[in-house]
């Protein structure tokens, strides 16, 4: 091109003795099982120039209709996995050469799927009333394809009493499943009693159950009418008796003292404090007042 030269570098890789291509000339790819898995043979620089082209597998042909753009379009199955080449044959200067790109195709368990679990502890005894109604809700976090369901004991066929509502199903930001499904029980009765009620979510992958326990609500004894007056008479009592005993203290305060004092024996002389005419005269004013009142 003009006066412009260049040096170029060609490295030969050989190819293996056994094989239609070289394991150092291979893309990887991943692909979950039941995934979207495609595979097309083109090669936009050389597009023009190819006569035709063929797809491989394991270095065995695949018979395509396309042989001028071999494509593989599906949902990816595990016998999928393997080696994808794909050979480009083109003439140039008189000579057929080949341009061959391969892939190596892996196929995984699909890793969006979860291991279903029921949420909440797995043994729930309930508290509830002979005659009222109650709804168990059994919730679930499991794939699209799980299923939720209720299993409980008919040994006299199926209980009218008994109905399963709807499922309900909303994806989670994760883009997983949570599921909940309800079990009604109207006008409860003595045979819905301690009997085990199983809510169990089901996958490929295994199941995972809880169960429900109805048992009687603990009644609060009713005190009986007689016992409860009686009661209430044994109160009133008390509490006057206190205010009439207050009452009283206050009133003969004075005397109460000078009582404590004789009944003790206590003489205040002794002490150095004598009763002088004044203070005699204002005890016994008080008294009166009080006595009069």
């Amino acid at each position: 091109m003009k006066n412009y030269t260049q040096k170029w570098k060609l490295n030969v890789i050989r190819r293996n003795k056994h094989s239609c291509f070289t394991e150092r000339q291979v893309t990887s790819k991943i692909v979950e099982v039941k995934k979207f898995f495609q595979i097309t043979c083109e090669n936009s620089y050389y597009q023009t120039l190819v006569n035709s082209t063929s797809l491989y597998k394991n270095c065995k042909k695949l018979l395509l209709e396309n042989n001028k753009n071999p494509t593989i379009k599906k949902n990816a199955e595990f016998e999928d996995q393997g080696y994808y080449s794909c050979v480009h044959f083109l003439h140039h200067n008189g000579k057929l050469f080949n341009i061959t790109k391969t892939f190596n195709i892996t196929i995984v368990e699909d890793r969006s799927n979860i291991v279903p679990v029921l949420l909440g502890p797995k043994l729930n005894h309930v508290a509830v009333e002979l005659g009222k109604n109650v709804r168990l809700n059994c919730s679930a976090l499991l794939n699209e394809e799980d299923v939720i369901y209720w299993m409980f004991g008919e040994e006299n066929g199926s209980d009218p009493n008994i109905h399963e509502e709807k499922e309900m199903r909303i994806m989670t930001p994760e883009g997983k499943w949570h599921a909940s499904k309800v079990l009604r029980i109207e006008n409860i009765g003595e045979s819905n009693l301690n009997v085990l009620y199983n809510c169990t979510v089901a996958s490929t992958g295994g199941t995972d159950t809880k169960s429900f326990i109805l048992v009687r609500k603990a009644d609060m004894a009713d005190i009986p009418g007689h016992v409860f007056t009686r009661g209430m008479i044994i109160a009133v009592l008390i509490l006057v008796a206190v205010v009439c005993l207050v009452t009283v203290c206050v009133i003969y305060r004075v005397d109460l003292v000078l009582f404590y004092r004789h009944l003790t024996r206590r003489d205040e002389t002794l002490t150095g404090n004598t009763y002088n005419a004044g203070i005699s005269y204002l005890m016994f004013s008080l008294r009166n007042q009080i006595n009069r009142h």
